[in-house]
Parts: structure tokens; sequence; C-alpha cells
């Protein structure tokens, strides 16, 4: 979802979400990571799991696994990538991300990929860019963690609260819940580039993340899941991601 990121898209595909976001700080030494292995996306294209990462990460994480500075992380040495076990590159696919710091949140994009599809992509970039840890997912593990993984991205768990009193006041005074209670996916964008001044501007102390997570979780709250137009976890990814493109890259929106 470059599109989202860099443009603010208010429309997408099953095809244009973003792929694996990791912000976990874990196992310190890194030895399953060879950076001065060169990753060639073309060659290793044929790999079980190569058509997955093509169709559902490229377009964010890049070919070459690097994400994009500042607004998704890279899988090329993540700690979470490299683990010994697969677990959490999984729940993540599976469950998606919330926003943290200055990164985007991540679209539970899982919920619409059969099991072997995942335990394949999940080998393949963890034996891929560099990349060297062990190919152990299977589609049976993955069924066991789809059964134990319940987000508000997944669409399988309550909508989250926003903790923050003075966010959550800046987000009832601008009536974020009515204005996106009957919101369609084309009406993503300018809708929330009308409503996000707002917020900011009564809540001055809220970072990009809780902006971005405080939103998805009013969205969550109040909207009719069937009228976006598209399956409620793509729809909520999709939301969340306008968020965050519209506070790094604005867009003037006529009213």
């Amino acid at each position: 979802m470059r599109q989202v990121i860099e443009e603010s898209l208010s429309k997408m595909t099953d095809g244009d979400v973003r792929a694996i976001a990791v912000y976990l700080k874990t196992l310190a030494p890194k030895p399953t990571y060879t950076p001065d292995v060169t990753s060639d996306f073309k060659q290793a294209s044929t790999a079980p799991g190569a058509d997955t990462y093509l169709n559902r990460c490229v377009a964010c994480h890049r070919p070459d696994g690097q994400g994009q500075p500042g607004a998704i992380p890279p899988l090329a040495g993540n700690g979470a990538v490299l683990a010994k076990g697969p677990e959490t590159v999984i729940r993540v696919i599976l469950g998606g991300l919330d926003a943290k710091g200055e990164y985007a949140a991540m679209p539970a994009v899982g919920v619409g990929m059969s099991d072997a599809e995942i335990a394949a992509v999940t080998n393949y970039v963890r034996q891929t860019f560099g990349n060297q840890a062990p190919p152990t997912a299977e589609p049976g593990q993955v069924a066991t963690l789809r059964a134990e993984t319940q987000t508000m991205l997944a669409g399988n768990a309550p909508c989250e609260t926003v903790k923050d009193s003075t966010l959550a006041d800046a987000l009832k005074a601008a009536d974020a819940a009515g204005q996106l209670k009957d919101l369609k996916a084309e009406q993503m964008l300018p809708r929330v580039a009308t409503l996000l001044p707002a917020v900011r501007q009564a809540a001055p102390q809220a970072d990009s993340a809780s902006l971005v997570n405080g939103l998805t979780a009013t969205y969550c709250q109040a909207a009719d899941r069937n009228a976006a137009g598209l399956d409620w976890p793509t729809a909520i990814g999709t939301f969340a991601g306008v968020v965050y493109g519209q506070l790094k890259n604005p867009s003037r929106v006529e009213k």
C-alpha cells in the first residue's frame, strides 16, 4: 500500500495491502542475518511464498525487504523475523498491528489468505533478504494461531477504546463517530482530510500513532461495516492507512 502511505489513496484492492511490519525489540544476537548476502528478487521469485510476497507485500516492503524509511520497518535483519520460531510473524500477518511511533498500522492481511499461503510467505521472508531463520512455518501451525489471534484489525475482537482522555474529548467534539458512521471507501480520504485537522487542533499533544489508532478505534466503533463496500479487515486497514497518509502528506480537499 505504498499509495496509501505516499498518496493517501481512498480505495484499495485486496492486493494493495501493507504487509508484515514488526515492532518488537527481541533477540539481541542476530546470527541468522547476513547483510552481505545479496537478495536477488528475480532469482528468488520461484521459491514457495514468492508469489504471495509479490502480491501482498512488495509494494510496501519492496523487493529488497527494506521497507519504507520512517513508515514501514524492514524485513531484512528484523529481530522478530529472525526469531527461532515463526510464531510472531504469523500472528502479525493474521492480526495486523496498531500504529507505533512514526510507523503506520499494518492491516490484518492474513484474514484473506489461506493457511498454506501464510506459512509459505512466512518462510519466504525468513529465508530471503539475507535472512537465514529456520523455515519451519506449517499450515497446521497457522491454523492453530489463527484460532488464537483476535484483534480489532482482524475484525474478530472488540473495538479498542481511546485511553487518552484529551484525545477522546477531541474526537467527541469533532463528532468523529457521526462523521465515520456510514463511510464508503471512496469517502475515506475527503472525510479524514476534513476531520483530522479539528482533532489535531483540539489534542495537540497526540502523536501520530495515537491519532491513527484513536481514529481507527472510533471508526471501528461507529462504522456500518457494510457501508465501505469492502470486507471489514480490508476496510479498517484501509482507513488506518488513509489516516496515516493524511498525517504524513495532507491532501487539500475542496469543501
